[in-house]
């Protein structure tokens, strides 16, 4: 299913500062500006089959999994309740998209949590995936009403809207975020193939303890594919390119760039001492541009 996460509230992913701008428009978490981690909020939002890595396309009926990233390092094991709604896109081109008054709006099961739930913990500075929370895709998602019969937009794809709120306790902190799962008629093996996130590298290896000084940091991936075939307005078939972008966060210390991809590959990463009570952590969210994610995290007590 090929997706993108929209920022809904508080603070909200060619070269790299231009790939920044096209990805941002459809990659988008609610994510600390600075990539500084601290208060409440939402980096990925995985939409999965089996594994939590995105793969790039949906078809109707399908049955996924959504599992949001949270980080919430100021929390330090506040609990947190969410709740998730879902509806294919109205099609409204005026202001932030929205479930409101869709037809088809559902909220989810599963999506609302009763029970308040601590996300993380000390050994990962309160960073983690949340519950995953099913999700099925409707059966007559291209019929409708209103039907969406153009064949070019079938085989691309439409938009199924996923909205989630999470919430501290009251009178605290809340994030909110939108993922657009693309839905298609389009079959083929690479629909299944899912971008990676496997390492990260400081200095050319593997990062497992926290420097001491400044150090290079690069991401190790697979799954990546280049092109991915669609279709023209006229019918015809088109070749899109697919690139990538890593966007990094870290709770301690600075970092040089906040995005890196094919052409600028690496950012710079000067480390601050051990925190206390917690450990200093780093996230890598991997994106591509039609909607595959992966997340990497490390932990460093």
């Amino acid at each position: 299913m090929r997706f993108s996460i929209v920022k809904m509230s508080l603070v909200v992913v060619f070269s790299g500062a231009s790939m920044a701008a096209v990805l941002s428009g459809c990659a988008e978490a609610e994510q600390p500006p600075t990539g500084k981690l601290g208060g409440l909020n939402i980096l990925a939002m995985p939409v999965y089959e089996t594994t939590p890595n995105s793969v790039s396309e949906a078809a109707p009926g399908d049955t996924l999994k959504v599992r949001p990233f949270l980080s919430w390092v100021d929390g330090a094991g506040k609990p947190v309740t969410w709740s998730i709604v879902a509806c294919r896109d109205p099609g409204s081109t005026e202001g932030a998209p929205t479930c409101n008054g869709a037809p088809d709006t559902v909220v989810i099961p599963g999506g609302t949590q009763t029970t308040p739930t601590v996300i993380g913990n000390a050994s990962n500075a309160w960073t983690d995936f949340m519950p995953e929370v099913s999700l099925t895709i409707p059966s007559n998602f291209f019929s409708g009403p209103p039907a969406i019969t153009d064949a070019a937009i079938q085989y691309n794809g439409y938009s199924y809207l996923v909205f989630i709120r999470v919430y501290g306790p009251v009178n605290d902190s809340m994030t909110s975020a939108m993922i657009r799962i693309v839905v298609t008629t389009r079959t083929g093996t690479d629909l299944a193939v899912n971008p990676s996130f496997d390492d990260i590298l400081a200095n050319g290896v593997s990062l497992t303890t926290l420097p001491t000084e400044k150090v290079t940091l690069q991401g190790v991936f697979s799954g990546l594919v280049p092109s991915y075939p669609g279709r023209s307005t006229s019918g015809s078939s088109v070749t899109n390119s697919n690139p990538s972008l890593t966007s990094w966060y870290y709770s301690d210390g600075s970092l040089q760039r906040l995005h890196t991809d094919e052409t600028v590959p690496t950012t710079e990463w000067t480390p601050a001492g051990k925190p206390a009570n917690r450990a200093s952590i780093l996230v890598g969210v991997l994106r591509d541009s039609r909607g595959g994610q992966s997340v990497k995290q490390i932990s460093l007590p």
